[in-house]
């Protein structure tokens, strides 16, 4: 019966043998494919890491090094949720990990809820066993959290951009292209392959500064702007244009929904044809379904006003200055948008209406229009971002004017840009980014002397302060 029992017990004893090796050969395993975990990190390979991680986290939960590493990748890929959970649940487990604690300090930090890493900061700085090289560090972060707080607190907000644009555009007057003639009045024949065709380079500034007041905590807000910008062409001067808008308006936050409603006027003046004056009133909805996809709608009603500037210019010398009323009217817009955020590229989608009620009937149209954007960060570290785009309208005219029926244009737009993100600290801190574009214009009319092409290339170079 004893030599049984001893049987027994050493099958047992043999048995927690084979389970001790075995967990030392894991462990050594997860030490290994941790510090693999590390090199790939730091190669700046994040998704691989951050998988093999999650591999080595769902094996055991409990070890230390693998979730810090967790943690310090998901960072890396802009996951700053999961890199908060994963340090505060080390920190459950261990509220003596005083450098775990600055970390998910400095996370909280990032996502802007400054009240939880001042918790963090202040913590930590109690705590009588943080080591000093972490007490160091804290210290000016949390003087710098708590200037965000302050900052957090405002009730005023403004902001500024400039953007300096460059590109030659193969096609300045928009020239018919074709290969026959167009009869527009039973006797009058135009060839198209006489239309001149002008390519040009222009310059493009514009500047914009707004203005946003939100009682604290408040769910409302008022806003306003103004933009004034101005396109110059090399050698077709007339084409030169000046433009000015200014509005202002309030908002409504209810939960995910926000409304909002403004006014706006607008002055373009072109350095030959017409002045524009126009003044208007937008209102706007969008609802953040979750945190990768959004949606909105607006619609925006002006009144428009032309005028000929080569008389505006002879009021000086006493000449009656005379309208352009042919177009003058209504026009409006209904426009619906939404944007989805879809395997690391946002999808920017927009489906709209617009229509001219005018006086003279030849220029009032309705139009469809869309639009699909696709931008897509290239690069993270490097802060490189491309993007693709695509433009669709078709405009019907109200009125055949000198044409035996309506006119119809159908005008596509194909473009794509690369652009590269920096920094600098000239003022109050300034985001820069150069882009690189081109875009494809075609034109597609019931009457060919509309139709044409044209190619733009060109650089953009843009900063928000």
């Amino acid at each position: 019966m004893f030599a049984r029992h001893r049987s027994c017990a050493f099958v047992i004893l043999c048995c927690m043998l084979v389970c001790g090796l075995s967990s030392t050969t894991t462990l050594a395993e997860t030490m290994g494919s941790v510090a693999e975990a590390k090199e790939l990190h730091d190669a700046g390979e994040y998704q691989r890491a951050f998988s093999m991680l999650k591999t080595l986290f769902r094996a055991d939960p409990s070890a230390q090094d693998v979730n810090f590493q967790l943690a310090r990748t998901a960072v890396s890929l802009g996951e700053y949720e999961y890199a908060a959970t994963t340090l505060g649940r080390m920190l459950a487990a261990d509220p003596s990990l005083h450098r775990v604690r600055l970390e998910l300090g400095q996370i909280y930090m990032m996502l802007r809820s400054y009240a939880m890493a001042e918790e963090c900061f202040v913590a930590a700085l109690d705590a009588s066993d943080t080591p000093d090289s972490v007490r160091a560090s804290v210290e000016p972060l949390l003087e710098k959290v708590r200037l965000a707080r302050g900052e957090s607190k405002r009730r005023f907000f403004h902001n500024y951009s400039l953007s300096l644009e460059i590109a030659r555009d193969s096609n300045v007057d928009s020239a018919p292209l074709g290969s026959t003639s167009v009869d527009l009045y039973g006797d009058q024949n135009i060839p198209l392959d006489d239309a001149d065709i002008d390519r040009d380079v222009y310059t493009a500034i514009f500047g914009r500064a707004s203005l946003r007041y939100q009682p604290y905590d408040a769910p409302y807000g008022f806003t306003g702007s103004i933009l004034g910008g101005q396109i110059s062409y090399f050698d077709r001067t007339d084409l030169n244009t000046t433009i000015g808008l200014i509005d202002g308006g309030g908002y409504r936050r209810f939960g995910s929904l926000v409304l909002g409603a403004k006014t706006f006027g607008l002055l373009l003046e072109e350095d030959y044809q017409d002045s524009l004056l126009s003044g208007g009133a937008k209102v706007h909805a969008s609802y953040e379904v979750n945190e990768w996809a959004s949606v909105g709608a607006e619609y925006v009603a002006e009144y428009r006003t032309f005028q000929d500037l080569t008389y505006r210019k002879e009021d000086d010398l006493g000449i009656e200055r005379e309208e352009r009323a042919g177009r003058n009217g209504h026009y409006g817009e209904i426009n619906l948008k939404s944007s989805v955020w879809v395997v690391g590229t946002m999808l920017f989608g927009t489906l709209g209406y617009e229509f001219a009620d005018t006086q003279e009937t030849i220029y009032s149209y309705d139009r469809l229009a869309s639009e699909l954007k696709l931008l897509r960060t290239l690069d993270k570290e490097w802060d490189v971002e491309g993007s693709c785009y695509w433009k669709y309208d078709h405009t019907l005219y109200d009125g055949p004017g000198i044409y035996a029926s309506r006119r119809r244009d159908r005008r596509h737009v194909l473009g794509c840009s690369m652009s590269k993100g920096f920094d600098t600290r000239f003022w109050r801190g300034e985001h820069w980014r150069l882009a690189l574009f081109y875009e494809y214009w075609k034109c597609n009319s019931s009457f060919e002397i509309y139709e044409y092409k044209k190619h733009v290339v060109g650089m953009r170079l843009s900063a928000g302060f």
